[in-house]
């Protein structure tokens, strides 16, 4: 009978979507279980007394002399450089109370912000779309994608993850501004402390700001004006509480290249080029909400945004982190999309999140990441880089005097003062704001008990170099003045090289 038959029918379609949700919950689960043992592997990477990445010896140095000196931020013709706002220094520092170490304080405080952020990203997906397993592909899409491409700064001393976790709480409460005019005020003065804690992530507060002036004029009003109140009143307390240094370092200058730019935003953007076209795919598809509306104009401001940043030297891929955010959240609306029953591409939910998950795991990074998996192995070689370490600074200990390390990190284990900034420090040499006869003349006179290198190739990248032998009365380079009034030390299993005073006849 034809009613029967058309029972029949819409019954084999429920079954068939049941089994296609089935498999997307499946591909969903195996994703989580894989993240999550890759993101506790890396948490357990931070307990351990190694490097992980070069900023971790800059920030505990900043904070060691913080706390011996009061001084924060420097003179531009200082060498060492602060160009990171200030609220992560006060906020590690809070916690080392409990851990009296700094580098192990952000640490901490990064894997906090990090487990934030993910929860932030399901709860903003989940409030706004209401598809639970779509907001936990997107928590997971930003936390798998930045385990297995971005992992140096996971559960590592940098306030990268700290602002990450402020701005995404002020999005989560501008979403809820066209409830209470108070969230809006809310999310602007977070967005404010995001800025503060590391000033990369604007992406996100301009696309409010322009989506609330899309929809809602009194909304951006309110957000705009609370935004730049708190803005101002945080730069007058700092600038009080720190000096006019303050400001100073905050916009200290970098070498700019249009071509590295270019290059880079080659390189990093290549590996998600595949979450980013599926999360424009909703603009295209579907009738376009006021929520995808935000996303995508998170999406394009965070490309171009993050492309500008990338010209600057020591810029990387947390140019693109906002860019990785934005990807997330438009791959979640299009993940939406495809389980409402009324949607014409409903079958295929299940390839597309399949092709997400694909696009993570199918990346270069995960050529490294590979070897958590091989777990005896993997720490075995964590732990003997920890042995290396440990001897690398009772090296550097056993010096007294300065110690210029190439990598902070030695210094600060070792207990010496943060002397020199390498990087900025070289900055200043490119730009012309500083002359480089302090060090060169300090290793012509031996005034340095000890010196690390990551390499032996990297004396120049420590501007212990003759850029201007005319000032240089001996004109020696600089690997001829090391060989001269240094010994030569290295350690097995690491490229790091120690050059040590020689001893007088």
């Amino acid at each position: 009978m034809p009613g029967a038959e058309i029972k029949n029918t819409q019954s084999t379609i429920k079954n068939k979507h049941q089994y296609i949700d089935k498999i997307s919950s499946i591909f969903v689960i195996l994703f989580l279980i894989i993240i999550s043992y890759i993101t506790i592997a890396l948490f357990y990477r931070a307990s351990f007394k190694i490097p992980i990445m070069y900023n971790e010896g800059w920030n505990a140095g900043l904070i060691k002399n913080f706390m011996l000196n009061g001084k924060l931020y420097y003179a531009p013709y200082d060498l060492v450089v602060n160009n990171y706002p200030p609220l992560s220094f006060f906020i590690v520092r809070s916690f080392m109370l409990f851990t009296h170490d700094a580098v192990f304080s952000g640490r901490f405080v990064s894997a906090i912000s990090f487990m934030i952020s993910g929860f932030m990203m399901y709860k903003i997906s989940h409030h706004e779309l209401g598809k639970r397993l779509a907001a936990i592909l997107s928590a997971l899409l930003f936390i798998g994608y930045t385990d297995i491409n971005y992992d140096l700064y996971i559960a590592s001393d940098d306030p990268q993850m700290i602002s990450i976790a402020f701005s995404l709480i002020g999005l989560y409460m501008a979403t809820l501004g066209n409830k209470k005019l108070f969230f809006d005020i809310f999310s602007a003065i977070i967005f404010a402390v995001s800025i503060y804690t590391k000033h990369n992530n604007i992406a996100l507060p301009l696309s409010v700001g322009i989506w609330k002036l899309i929809y809602n004029r009194k909304e951006f009003l309110i957000f705009s004006i609370s935004g730049i109140i708190s803005s101002l009143i945080l730069m007058i307390l700092f600038t009080t509480l720190l000096g006019e240094n303050f400001l100073i370092g905050l916009f200290s200058p970098r070498h700019y290249s249009f071509s590295r730019a270019l290059n880079l935003m080659l390189t990093y953007s290549s590996s998600m080029t595949l979450i980013i076209a599926l999360s424009i795919l909703p603009i295209a598809l579907f009738r376009i909400t006021k929520f995808y509306s935000l996303v995508f104009i998170f999406i394009i401001l965070s490309f171009f945004i993050g492309t500008f940043e990338l010209g600057g030297d020591g810029t990387g891929v947390n140019a693109y982190f906002e860019l990785l955010i934005a990807s997330s959240l438009g791959c979640a609306v299009l993940v939406s999309h495809l389980f409402d029953g009324g949607c014409k591409f409903h079958n295929l939910r299940a390839l597309v999140i399949l092709y997400m998950i694909l696009g993570v795991l199918i990346t270069p990074g995960m050529n490294k990441q590979k070897s958590v998996f091989n777990f005896k192995s993997w720490n075995r070689q964590i732990n003997d880089k920890e042995n290396v370490t440990k001897k690398i600074i009772e090296v550097i200990q056993k010096s007294n005097g300065l110690a210029i390390c190439e990598t902070n990190i030695y210094c600060y284990w070792a207990g010496k003062s943060f002397y020199i900034d390498r990087f900025n420090f070289e900055q200043k040499i490119l730009l012309g704001i500083l002359k480089n006869n302090i060090l060169l003349y300090g290793l012509r006179d031996a005034a340095y008990p000890v010196i690390q290198l990551d390499n032996e190739s990297d004396v120049n990248s420590l501007l212990l170099k003759v850029d201007d032998k005319n000032n240089f009365s001996n004109q020696l380079d600089a690997k001829e003045l090391l060989t001269k009034n240094y010994i030569k030390k290295t350690f097995s299993g690491t490229d790091v090289v120690i050059y040590q005073k020689k001893s007088p006849i």
